[in-house]
Parts: structure tokens; C-alpha cells; sequence
């Protein structure tokens, strides 16, 4: 189940109705935009980009060849989109992940789809933002296998050789934290809105409460299914 927004967010949100005049949202020191999905408000789509990784269109392009990008790992095999596949929903599909030589983990790869939106990250909690979450794959032995985060960085190239450099993107020069923040602008990015569900609840919602519908009771208590799919 979704967690309520803390009280303070109201104040966020007059605010941000008065900020937000343009189409999207607009990055520090930028006339960049990138747009919420259909189905989720500006104002809430503000509140969930973090302050100091804004968001902007030369930085999700960097985020997404990093995200693909094989150099990141130990052997030049594994790529954050080896778990989290586009075609499966930006998971795999697998039972538990897999990743340099084949090494299987011990939990199977959730999707980041929405992710943006999670209080915690991991199976565990143990992640409290995506661009902290993307630091521990990249030395899992598991998972990326580098021996030190400063040997993940440095390994992929393309912080230098795409125009979509870490320099033009941060202003600074490759480091883990930069990494992080690009992948994460990325993962930010693969969202979606109200979907065909989404629509079906929302013209249904008082029929079902009415009739006290079995299946989406279940789907809220017992069954527990709303803690993943909420």
C-alpha cells in the first residue's frame, strides 16, 4: 500500500503550482524540460526529482548508454539492462538474476519502472534513492563484479567519448557520483502514467466498494498484492 505524503508536502505544492507555469520540469540553471507521464501532476512529478540530480534531456540520454553499456562491468559482459530488461517490463523474467560468468543472486530483479516513486529501494530497504541504489551493483561480486567503484567509472568510456560527457552534464569530472546520478536520471525517466488499470479503478471504484467485490478486496488485504503493485 501506498504510503502517505509527509505534511509538509502541501506547502511543496502551493509552491510548486506557482513555480511551475511551463510544460514539465525545468532543471536548475537550465531551459530544459522533461515532462511527467500522463496521469501524474507537475506538482507531484517535482517533488519526487531530487534537488541536486535535476533532471534534464542531455542527462537521461547520458544515463541511458550508461544503462546498457557492458563496459561497466568486470568482463565487458553485464549491463544494468541485462536485469533490467526493456522487453520484460525492466525486469528479466528470471527467477533470480544473473550475472559476470553466469554467478546467480540470491533475489530475482524487481522493475524500475516507477521506481522514482519508492520510499526504499531493494528488496531489503536498504536503498533510500535511485542514485545510491546504482552504486552497489557496479561491486557486487554477484552482479558487475568490480573490484572498487573508482574501477566502474573509469571503465566505461563513454563519460569521454559521447558529446554527453560527465563534464558537460555535471560540470565535474567522472566519479562514481556522477555515474550514479546519470543512471538514475535514466531510471527516473522510464515511468509510466495512469494506464489501462489505472482507468478501469478509477470509472469503477464506487461499484466495486458497493458491491464489496471480492477479488479487489483480496487484492487489498489478504492477497497482499498492493504492496508490490500498488
Amino acid at each position: 500500500m501506498r504510503h502517505s505524503l509527509p505534511s509538509e508536502l502541501a506547502v511543496v505544492l502551493l509552491v510548486s503550482v506557482i513555480l511551475l507555469s511551463a510544460g514539465g520540469v525545468r532543471s536548475a540553471g537550465s531551459n530544459e524540460f522533461v515532462k511527467p507521464p500522463t496521469g501524474i501532476s507537475e506538482e507531484i512529478w517535482s517533488y519526487f526529482i531530487p534537488r541536486d540530480n535535476p533532471l534534464t534531456p542531455a542527462k537521461v540520454e547520458l544515463g541511458r548508454q550508461l544503462f546498457f553499456d557492458q563496459r561497466l562491468s568486470v568482463d565487458n559482459s553485464v549491463s544494468c539492462a541485462t536485469c533490467h530488461d526493456p522487453r520484460f517490463a525492466f525486469a528479466d523474467g528470471k527467477k533470480t538474476a544473473v550475472g559476470i560468468g553466469g554467478r546467480r543472486g540470491a533475489r530475482n530483479t524487481p522493475s524500475v519502472l516507477n521506481a522514482m516513486f519508492n520510499s526504499t529501494l531493494f528488496w531489503d530497504g536498504r536503498a533510500e534513492s535511485l542514485e545510491s541504489q546504482t552504486h552497489e551493483p557496479l561491486i557486487n561480486p554477484d552482479e558487475m563484479g568490480n573490484a572498487s567503484h573508482e574501477q566502474s567509472s573509469t571503465g566505461s568510456q563513454l563519460f569521454r567519448s559521447t558529446p554527453l560527457s560527465s563534464e558537460k552534464s555535471f560540470g565535474g569530472p567522472v566519479n562514481v557520483d556522477s555515474l550514479g546520478k546519470a543512471i538514475a536520471a535514466y531510471g527516473t525517466n522510464t515511468r509510466i502514467g495512469k494506464r489501462t488499470v489505472d482507468r478501469f479503478f478509477g470509472r469503477q471504484q464506487k461499484r466495486f466498494e458497493r458491491s464489496g467485490t471480492t477479488s479487489l478486496t483480496l487484492f487489498r488485504t489478504k492477497a497482499r498484492c498492493s504492496v508490490c503493485h500498488n
